[in-house]
């Protein structure tokens, strides 16, 4: 597993459950020529980010203040592995379309930059 903190990316779908939400995100890499290469991920919100997704509609920018990747294998029924990549976010903060933190969704948080966004 790598820890996350700080990473932007796009909230495409949020479903909130019981115990959890279960999301879309989408993250992006420029290339030395320019290029980016664009990511979909499968995201979990767990604890204080569970209850901030509560807000959320979709098509949000968010700062992941702090999550995990994971590539965990299960065996299937054949006996062979498959494995299963997905994100799980512990915290985050929403982003502005300018570049900086969302008050409505965060109070008293320290904004970020557009020059400090990937997208």
């Amino acid at each position: 597993m790598l820890f996350v903190k700080n990473a932007y990316c796009k909230l495409w779908e949020i479903e909130v459950l019981e115990k959890y939400a279960k999301g879309r995100i989408s993250t992006s890499d420029k290339t030395k020529t320019g290029d980016y290469i664009n990511s979909n991920w499968f995201a979990t919100f767990v604890g204080k980010a569970k209850d901030k997704a509560e807000q959320l509609e979709g098509n949000e920018k968010l700062n992941i203040l702090s999550g995990k990747v994971s590539n965990v294998g299960r065996k299937q029924d054949d006996g062979s592995y498959k494995n299963f990549t997905g994100v799980t976010i512990f915290d985050f903060e929403v982003m502005d379309g300018s570049g900086n933190t969302a008050t409505a969704h965060n109070a008293n948080i320290e904004t970020v930059g557009e020059e400090d966004l990937p997208f």
